[in-house]
């Protein structure tokens, strides 16, 4: 039997969050159902769009999202404002061979707060990649290389944060370095 494909075009216009973080959002998508069997049954393409997040209007380029049973691929997902942006690309799942790429250039964590139910009031920007292998599997690990600026925490000064890690083939593990910065004092 030859299985029925359908495909919704669904269209978010103005999405309104209700509370008072100031999110909004003006989305517009194409979702797939696929063949239950298949790689990915549900696909999704994101059409350029717009989120307004406590008064800052962001741009979401046009990129794939496949779900399946065992991964989530992310082709080509970017939100920016200016100059900050964050990007993903990759496959989330199970095996080795499935590895996600974040990238962040310039990017304020301040969009953390509308998100976030206590208010921490966090401030600063991140440059840096980080890559996800195996998530969903037994034999994850993450390799990071961010470097933070102006990081704040509550009105808190972090100064400069740097998050890295490594493989230590020695042990078989991965090795996680912090390293922060105040008024030039490491």
């Amino acid at each position: 039997a030859v299985a029925k494909l359908e495909t919704w075009n669904t269209m978010f216009r103005r999405w309104v969050n209700k509370d008072s973080k100031g999110i909004a959002a003006d989305v517009s998508t194409i979702v797939r159902f696929n063949d239950p069997e298949s790689l990915h049954s549900i696909s999704a393409s994101i059409l350029t769009s717009k989120v307004e997040i406590a008064g800052d209007t962001w741009r979401i380029d046009s990129s794939e999202i496949g779900y399946g049973k065992n991964n989530i691929a992310v082709n080509g997902f970017r939100l920016h404002n200016g100059k900050q942006s964050l990007f993903v690309d990759g496959v989330i799942g199970e095996s080795l061979s499935d590895t996600v790429r974040v990238e962040l250039s310039d990017f304020g964590i301040a969009i953390a707060n509308a998100f976030l139910e206590d208010n921490i009031n966090l401030s600063g920007s991140f440059t840096g990649s980080g890559d996800a292998v195996a998530v969903f599997g037994e034999q994850k690990g993450v390799l990071l290389d961010i470097d933070g600026k102006g990081v704040a925490v509550s009105g808190h000064d972090v100064g400069g944060l740097g998050i890295h890690s490594r493989w230590n083939d020695e042990k078989k593990q991965f090795d996680l370095f912090l390293e922060d910065s105040i008024g030039g004092e490491t």
